[in-house]
């Protein structure tokens, strides 16, 4: 990947206009069924926040364990010195790629 900064903010955002209006069905939005989980409705806002909850506290458990691993440990030298990282046999599109599909995984919970 060889965008960096707000060059690549505007392409991701550009590609979410692209599709979202065909997935979304634009300003009319998609019309969602309240959930269920195990045949239990889930349709208030308190069995929703106890969801939200539950699963940011699980994301955030597993970035936290993803940056204490060699993946993490990539990913923070990258941060810190690009150069430096690439001289020390981290391969930065890899890396970069795998970061940008975790981030999205991330955000697509949301």
């Amino acid at each position: 990947m060889r965008s960096r900064g707000a060059s690549s903010l505007g392409a991701a955002a550009s590609a979410a206009c692209a599709l979202g209006g065909a997935l979304t069905k634009g300003n009319a939005g998609m019309s969602v069924t309240s959930p269920q989980f195990f045949g239990a409705d889930l349709g208030s806002s308190e069995a929703f926040y106890y969801i939200a909850l539950g699963t940011t506290v699980l994301v955030t458990l597993g970035v936290l364990n993803l940056l204490r691993s060699a993946t993490g440990r990539a990913f923070i030298a990258i941060r810190d010195s690009e150069i430096s990282a690439q001289s020390m046999g981290i391969h930065l599109a890899g890396y970069k790629t795998l970061s940008f599909a975790l981030s999205a995984a991330i955000v697509g919970l949301a």
